[in-house]
């Protein structure tokens, strides 16, 4: 007598799948953390949330936002012309919080409601973690989609793919919140919803089973979108993908059976029915918005007189296809003397091909009439996330969703020939298929772990918490933006310039600002921008119009005083009353302190300053006449003379500095070979405590000369080659020289550890 073998339920099966893939991949995200505790120490733990710091500064503008709607219910900390606003941001004005996606926002005050009453965890404990908890999610829906495509072995590779690809874990690790730990896993849950409901309406039984089922697969498709619409304006990407996939699903059905145009339409129009009635009620504002997303990706924010921000944006850089030749492709070596590559942050090269061949199945299975709803919205899909990944860094976490479940389709279909034809052993040769799939993003994401660290110390925080408590609570804080978010949250004021008001009038004139040699004209410009905010400039763009011209003449008035500039007013034509008016904006009276903070590592981006504030003008300096020209590798004294081993550009090159009876001559050279002389105005040698000034080689007409600067007192001695120009400027002078001799900007004893910090008078 035959015994009936047990089998386990699909579904359990399924469900303990999951519950193992989303395990993994949590478990390599808090060994990411579990690398800050241990290789960091206690100076990466911030003292006032008793976790480390976050990994980049928008996780502190996001966190500033969600303990606002922790404690007034709206983000932002006051309402303002009847909307949320954002008092922090975009001073002295502020700005408007209305548009903030407020969805992991949410969640994380829930959260932290909840799990409050069982012990002391915080609402930034929980911000801290949220994201490594919640980015797992979307092993649910892909698994899902993958499944019912190929199966499991399909569903199994697509979902660790998806969980564990490099861009996708590097943007969820703890410490980082933003929109990237919800959006994956809210626009996969929102396809794979979609996919559930349209198949529904090609049933051929009806009755009250299928109805059941079309109205807890639209209800909760409609619930999809609304958390799809809360997780990041950019909702609008998926909805259109999805709109694009049912027009073409709907045309190819249609012209395949005209008899059955209102049972096709059926499901594609619920689902667009549906789609419209989330939009309108939650975003009103819907065809400005998808506009501007889409002239931010495609054409860019420039207004052509201002400069895109953006381009400074790492994450908005154009990435390589591939980084790291092929030992990267494998091991996930996506980074690559500032190179990413798209292949390596997807998972790797075999991922990638995979799902390649996979589209290319799909698409010819449209083309041969299986109009299947999934091949149509896959292939769309992976074609233009593809496209907005070439685009910027920051979209290759959203290919790598279609990218993991087309591979995963290709692993499940050749694993279901093998079976079907019986041409070996086809689990062998499964485990097999599966490893090599999979294993680069396995490794990839343990040798990744400390790739995601935080960006800020205590050195740099217990400055600004003297701000905090040593100055009034209407103090401005200007710098660059990229530490703005942090400013804001740790010192609780204003901020000038931050990385939600990239607007090209304030990256031109605070680049100006710290690009000049004028330090009045600095001086102005930061006075400006602090009591009148951009009202000046767009006063005398409304009267002299806009063109560059006008800036030119604003930066002849600002270099000026305000009498001055008030007459020069009068003589281009405004009347006395209106050139009064113009220069009560130009020269605003301000009352507040105004604190400029520079800190140590603003070096690496001060190329940004001089093209920024000289955008478009004639005399503006390029990347290698305003920056940091040679990075120190290595002391080697050779023959009684300070030389120094430099790589720049990836070449490494020998540079030495030699006394010729008082005047200083510097040299460069690869190893073992001879080099020419280098141009340099001046050295400025640091020893006991002195700083001593020599002369430099002479610099013939019209060449921007470096200016060395030699540190005797370090722990081994130690050099920077930096261009001429940038030392003399309002920052170098700031950075390297402490703001000795200035006369508006008066170095504060509140400043210290990695920051240095002047009053602005």
């Amino acid at each position: 007598m035959k015994t009936k073998e047990k089998t386990i339920n699909p579904l359990i099966s399924a469900i303990i799948l999951m519950v193992l893939i989303m395990s993994t991949a949590l478990f390599f995200r808090i060994m990411a953390s579990r690398t800050v505790y241990t290789s960091l120490g206690e100076d990466y733990i911030d003292p006032e949330t008793s976790v480390p710091y976050l990994t980049e500064m928008d996780s502190y503008y996001h966190l500033r936002m969600t303990r606002d709607i922790r404690d007034y219910s709206h983000p932002g900390n006051e309402l303002k012309y009847g909307e949320p606003w954002d008092g922090l941001s975009y001073a002295p004005y502020g700005r408007s919080a209305a548009g903030y996606s407020p969805l992991m926002a949410d969640i994380a005050v829930f959260f932290s409601r909840l799990l409050s009453s069982f012990g002391d965890l915080t609402l930034e404990k929980v911000v801290y973690w949220q994201g490594a908890f919640l980015s797992v999610l979307v092993v649910i829906p892909v698994f899902i989609m993958a499944f019912r495509m190929q199966g499991m072995i399909a569903a199994l590779t697509a979902a660790v793919l998806a969980s564990l690809n490099y861009g996708y874990f590097l943007h969820t690790v703890p410490g980082f919140y933003d929109t990237d730990t919800v959006l994956s896993w809210s626009s996969a849950v929102f396809f794979c919803l979609a996919c559930l409901l349209i198949s529904s309406f090609s049933e051929e039984k009806e009755g009250n089973k299928t109805m059941i089922k079309r109205t807890v697969y639209g209800v909760l498709f409609f619930i999809s979108f609304l958390v799809l619409i809360l997780s990041w304006n950019v909702y609008t990407l998926f909805m259109g993908i999805l709109a694009l996939s049912l027009l073409v699903f709907f045309a190819l059905s249609v012209k395949a059976d005209k008899s059955s145009i209102r049972a096709k339409l059926m499901g594609p129009g619920t689902a667009l029915a549906l789609i419209l009635l989330g939009v309108l009620i939650l975003d009103r504002g819907f065809i400005s918005s998808l506009f501007s997303q889409f002239k931010g990706v495609f054409i860019g924010n420039s207004t052509g007189l201002f400069p895109d921000a953006y381009v400074s944006v790492s994450e908005m850089r154009k990435p390589s296809l591939i980084a790291g030749g092929f030992t990267g492709l494998f091991q996930m070596k996506v980074l690559s003397e500032g190179n990413i590559g798209i292949i390596n942050a997807v998972g790797g090269a075999v991922p990638c091909i995979m799902s390649l061949v996979m589209l290319v199945i799909l698409i010819k299975k449209v083309i041969k009439g299986e109009h299947r709803f999934e091949y149509i919205l896959f292939s769309i899909w992976y074609l233009i996330t593809a496209v907005l990944a070439f685009r910027s860094w920051r979209f290759i976490m959203l290919f790598a969703v279609p990218v993991a479940i087309l591979s995963g389709m290709l692993v499940g279909k050749i694993c279901t020939i093998m079976v079907d034809r019986k041409l070996m052993d086809w689990q062998v040769f499964a485990t097999m298929l599966i490893l090599l799939a999979l294993f680069p993003a396995l490794y990839g994401a343990y040798r990744s772990k400390g790739d995601s660290l935080p960006q800020v110390n205590r050195y740099l925080h217990e400055p600004l918490s003297n701000i905090r408590s040593q100055t009034g609570t209407d103090a401005i804080v200007a710098s660059w933006w990229d530490y703005g978010y942090f400013f804001e949250e740790k010192t609780g004021r204003r901020t000038l310039f931050d990385g939600g008001s990239q607007d090209g009038k304030r990256v031109y004139w605070v680049g100006k600002a710290l690009a000049a040699v004028d330090e009045k004209l600095s001086r102005n410009i930061i006075k400006m921008l602090s009591g009148s905010g951009d009202d000046a400039t767009e006063g005398m763009i409304k009267a002299f119009g806009e063109n560059k011209d006008t800036l030119i003449f604003m930066t002849e008035l600002l270099s000026s005083d305000r009498d001055p500039a008030e007459t020069k007013l009068i003589e281009r034509g405004l009347s006395p009353e209106e050139a009064s008016a113009m220069a009560d904006l130009l020269f605003p009276e301000v009352k507040e302190e105004v604190l400029f903070i520079v800190t140590h590592d603003m070096i690496n981006i001060a190329p940004w300053f001089a093209e920024f504030g000289y955008y478009g003008e004639d005399d503006a300096l390029s990347d290698g006449e305003y920056s940091l020209i040679f990075n120190n590798m290595e002391y080697k004294p050779q023959n009684g003379k300070a030389a120094w081993r430099f790589s720049r550009n990836g070449e490494i090159i020998d540079f030495t500095i030699e006394d010729n009876n008082g005047t200083y001559e510097a040299y460069t050279k690869k190893p073992e070979q001879e080099g020419d002389s280098i141009p340099v105005d001046r050295i400025i040698k640091i020893e006991n405590g002195m700083y001593m000034e020599y002369g430099g080689s002479e610099v013939s007409s019209g060449t921007k000369g470096w200016t060395v600067i030699l540190n005797m007192d370090a722990s081994s001695p130690m050099v920077t080659v930096v261009t001429t120009p940038l030392y003399e400027s309002v920052f170098g002078r700031l950075y390297f020289q402490g703001g000795s001799g200035m006369e508006h900007y008066a170095f504060s004893d509140l400043s210290g550890g990695s920051a240095f910090i002047y009053d602005v008078r």
